[in-house]
C-alpha cells in the first residue's frame, strides 16, 4: 500500500432516506476511516460507501519511543484533512461522526499532543478508546463470529485477540463467556521488544520473550477443555487467507500457520509488505501477532484456528460506526463476571444478591428523578453485588478493602473509568460519606462525582433494607411525598431492625436528593 494519499473522487449517487455515519480511527499502524449507510436494524443491509486506510507509524513511536514523533502526529493531522473532504462530499453531519484513537495512546507521554492538534487543525474531538471499550468491540466481533458458524456456536471457544499492545482471552461455552483475561502482549509491543532482524531464530527470540505469559495462559485454561481458538485481529487476518483458503471461516492448521512465519521471519518488512499487500507499518508486527497466535494453540494442545474473514480493520470499524451490540446479552456477561469476581472472594452470594435486586429495583422506581442513564444502573448493580468483597480481606473496614479489590480487578465490560466508578460506590455502602478530597474520588471529574454519589445513596438505602442479612424484605413501590421517599415494602411484620440501619445510612439519599427515606407497610 502506497503512503500517498491519492485523490478521492465524489460519490455518484446516495440514497438521502437511509443514515449515513463515518468513523475515523487512528490505529496501531494506519489511520483509517469508514463510511456506512442504514444501521443494520430489522435485519436490514448496512452498506459501506467507503474505506479508507493510511499509514501511520503510531505503535512504532509509542513502543520504540514512548513519544508520538512531530511527524507522526502532523501526518495524522494532513489525513484527517483529506478524511475531512471526503465527509463533506458525503455531506455527512458532524454528529454522525466519531473519531478514535487506539488504547495504546495512553502510553504514550505527549498524547494530549495529537489530540490536541487535531481539534485546534481539524475541529475534530477525539477520543481515546481504553480498555473497556476495546473489550466490548472484540466481544462483539467474536459473537458475531460464534452466531455465524454453528460448529463455534455449540462448543468451548477460546476467542484470542492479539491487538497491538494487548492479548484478550474470552472462553465462551455454548456461547457464553465463562472466563476473560488480558495481557500486555501485543502484536506491535512484542515486534519492538525484539530486535526487528530477518533471522531463522527471530521466532524463537519471540517465544521466549512471551514465554512468561504463555504459561499463565497455559495454567488458566489447559484443563477447559477447548475445542476451538477463533483467532481475530489485523495480523492473523491478514496471514490465515495465504495459509488457507477455506470458508465461511478460514481454519488454519497451526504447524501450516508454523511454516508460513519461518518463511516471513526470514525476509525484510519491505518484502512482507509487498507479499501480504500491507504497509510496512504493519509488516513490522505480522511475524510477532502469528507467534503469539500459535504459541497459544501449542500451549493448549488446539491444531486449529478459526479465523475470520475480510480486514479486522474493516469490520472493527463498521461495529463502531453501527455499535451493534446485544445490549440484554453483555449486561448478563458483565453480571456474572461480576459475579465470578464475587465467588473467588467468598462473597455472600445471597445477600449481595438481593441487595443487588433491590438497588435495581430502587432505580427503576425513581429513574424519572434521579437522572441516570440505563450503564449508571448496570454499575450499580454490578457494585451492589460486590459492596462487601472486601470482607475477603478482613470485615474491619471492608468498604475500603472492596474499593481496592475492585478497582485492582478486571471485570468484563468494563472501562477504567467505569470499574473505578463502581470500586467507589462499593466503598461508600457504608460510613463516611463520598467527598472530593478523597482518594480516587479526585481523580474523577465533577459530573462523574455526582454520578458516583448518586449510585452511594441507592446502594446505601438498598443495603439497609437487608441488614439482617435474611431477605424478607422485597421493594413494592417507592415514589415521593412531599418530602419523603417512601418505600413501600407490603406485609412485613417487623422492620426495626431496618429503620434503625436506614437512620445510619440514608443521609447520603437525603443529602443528595433532598428527601427523608421512611419504610411503609401495607
Amino acid at each position: 500500500m502506497s503512503p500517498d494519499m491519492g485523490t478521492l473522487s465524489a460519490p455518484e449517487e446516495i440514497t438521502p432516506a437511509l443514515e449515513q455515519r463515518a468513523v475515523i480511527h487512528i490505529g496501531a499502524n494506519a489511520m483509517s476511516m469508514i463510511l456506512v449507510q442504514g444501521d443494520g436494524s430489522q435485519g436490514a443491509e448496512v452498506e459501506v460507501l467507503e474505506y479508507l486506510e493510511q499509514p501511520l507509524p503510531l505503535a512504532e513511536d509509542i513502543f520504540r519511543d514512548g513519544v508520538l514523533s512531530r511527524s507522526t502526529i502532523e501526518r495524522s493531522v494532513r489525513i484527517a484533512e483529506r478524511f475531512g473532504k471526503t465527509l463533506t462530499e458525503y455531506a455527512i453531519p458532524a454528529r454522525n461522526v466519531q473519531t478514535l484513537v487506539m488504547n495504546i495512546l495512553s502510553e504514550a507521554d505527549n498524547r494530549e499532543a495529537l489530540l490536541n492538534r487535531l481539534q485546534v487543525a481539524c475541529g475534530l474531538s477525539a477520543r481515546s478508546l481504553d480498555e473497556g471499550d476495546m473489550t466490548r468491540l472484540v466481544y462483539l466481533l467474536a459473537t458475531n463470529a460464534l452466531r455465524s458458524h454453528a460448529r463455534l456456536k455449540k462448543g468451548r471457544v477460546l476467542a484470542v485477540h492479539v491487538g497491538p499492545g494487548n492479548t484478550r482471552l474470552m472462553l465462551f461455552n455454548k456461547g457464553r463467556i465463562q472466563h476473560y483475561t488480558s495481557y500486555r502482549m501485543g502484536a506491535h509491543r512484542v515486534a519492538e521488544a525484539v530486535e526487528r532482524l530477518p533471522s531463522d531464530s527471530l521466532i524463537d527470540l519471540i517465544q521466549g520473550h512471551v514465554n512468561g505469559n504463555m504459561e499463565l495462559i497455559e495454567k488458566l485454561y489447559s484443563e477447559s477443555e477447548i475445542t476451538e481458538i477463533l483467532a481475530i485481529g489485523h495480523e492473523i487476518q491478514q496471514l490465515a487467507p495465504q495459509v488457507e483458503t477455506s470458508r465461511p471461516l478460514t481454519v488454519v492448521d497451526r504447524r501450516k500457520l508454523r511454516k508460513f512465519t519461518k518463511r516471513l521471519a526470514t525476509m525484510s518488512g519491505k518484502e512482507i509488505s509487498s507479499l501480504l499487500d500491507i504497509n510496512a507499518y504493519a509488516a513490522d508486527a505480522i511475524v510477532a501477532g502469528a507467534v503469539c497466535n500459535m504459541s497459544i494453540a501449542d500451549r493448549l494442545h488446539v491444531k486449529q484456528l478459526a479465523v475470520p474473514q475480510g480486514r479486522f480493520e474493516e469490520g472493527f470499524l463498521t461495529a463502531l460506526a453501527l455499535g451493534e451490540i446485544d445490549a440484554e446479552r453483555f449486561i448478563l456477561e458483565v453480571i456474572h463476571s461480576a459475579r465470578a469476581l464475587g465467588k473467588k472472594c467468598r462473597y455472600d452470594s445471597k445477600h449481595s444478591l438481593h441487595v443487588a435486586a433491590l438497588s435495581v429495583r430502587l432505580f427503576d422506581e425513581l429513574v424519572d428523578m434521579i437522572g441516570l442513564s440505563s450503564q449508571d444502573r448496570l454499575l450499580l448493580e454490578v457494585a451492589a453485588i460486590l459492596h462487601e468483597v472486601g470482607s475477603f480481606i478482613s470485615r474491619r473496614s471492608h468498604h475500603k478493602h472492596s474499593l481496592y479489590i475492585i478497582k485492582n480487578s478486571e471485570i468484563f465490560g468494563l472501562n477504567e473509568e467505569e470499574t473505578l466508578m463502581v470500586a467507589l460506590v462499593a466503598r461508600y455502602h457504608r460510613h463516611s460519606l463520598p467527598q472530593p478530597h478523597h482518594p480516587h474520588m479526585n481523580e474523577l471529574p465533577r459530573a462523574v462525582r455526582v454520578r458516583v454519589s448518586k449510585l452511594a445513596a441507592l446502594l446505601r438505602v438498598a443495603d439497609s433494607l437487608d441488614r439482617s442479612h435474611t431477605q424478607h424484605i422485597e421493594i413494592q413501590r417507592a415514589y415521593v411525598k412531599k418530602d419523603q421517599l417512601r418505600i413501600g415494602v407490603g406485609d412485613v411484620v417487623n422492620v426495626s431492625v431496618e429503620e434503625l440501619a436506614l437512620q445510619n445510612k440514608a443521609n447520603l439519599f437525603e443529602e443528595i436528593f433532598g428527601l427523608e427515606v421512611v419504610l411503609e407497610s401495607f
